[in-house]
């Protein structure tokens, strides 16, 4: 009963954090205080209800995250899409679940992810499918310099369009090359293919083999969402 004032007031057998005056019981994975992420880490997204407050939404862990700028970008294709902590999670994941950083320090922001304790811990076996929707994208700053984001390519410039003319399907990779699956594609401008080829194709964004020829699936297409105005792959 009452409220907790620090973290040995949940017990000394085994840690367990004081967050808002409420002791949390560790879960695998996440984290409730920066305390769990060790020095090289953060928590983030960590959401608890001060003790004997009436909130409205349920507590809910956050997920310890590299300390450190690892976004820094010196133009398209500079940049690559990871796990924002050691281990994905199961599902389809969603953009909040990764993270944008430059291809040099891709390593580093796994290792570090991966050191941060219990950081291994999330790492089960279950089905957890690629989102062709998510890409790193090097995105220029009015400042000296350009970051990595995670762009939904749904909601992006890149696929925004007026009528059906305007959009074409594109593999979620770098060059259009060969066939793939339906759930391999996403749907593009016209005028955006080059800004998300770019972006895709390694460091210095370079283009595509000349001559590269995809074949889409038979029976899908892109076509423009009137109620969004970005293009969408469709089956016809």
């Amino acid at each position: 009963p009452g409220c907790c004032t620090e973290d040995l007031d949940c017990g000394d057998f085994a840690y367990i954090p004081c967050v808002n005056g409420v002791c949390k019981q560790p879960l695998p994975g996440t984290c409730w205080k920066d305390a769990q992420c060790g020095p090289d880490a953060t928590c983030v997204g960590a959401s608890v209800c001060p003790c004997n407050a009436d909130c409205d939404a349920a507590d809910a862990p956050g997920t310890c995250k590299p300390k450190g700028d690892f976004s820094g970008c010196n133009g398209p294709g500079d940049c690559v899409i990871l796990d924002a902590a050691c281990c994905g999670g199961c599902g389809v994941p969603k953009a909040k679940d990764k993270v944008a950083v430059a291809t040099s320090l891709a390593s580093k922001y796994h290792d570090i992810a991966c050191s941060i304790p219990g950081g291994t811990d999330a790492c089960v076996q279950c089905e957890a499918p690629p989102n062709p929707d998510l890409a790193a994208f090097c995105i220029p700053d009015s400042g000296e310099v350009d970051a990595c984001g995670v762009v939904e390519i749904s909601k992006d410039k890149v696929s925004a369009c007026n009528v059906d003319d305007d959009c074409m399907m594109h593999l979620a990779a770098c060059c259009d090359c060969g066939t793939g699956s339906p759930d391999q594609y996403v749907a593009l401008a016209k005028s955006g293919m080059l800004t998300y080829e770019k972006n895709l194709c390694g460091p210095g964004g370079q283009g595509c083999t000349l001559g590269c020829v995809g074949q889409h699936p038979a029976g899908y297409a892109a076509t423009c969402d009137p109620a969004t105005k970005h293009c969408k792959v469709t089956k016809l």
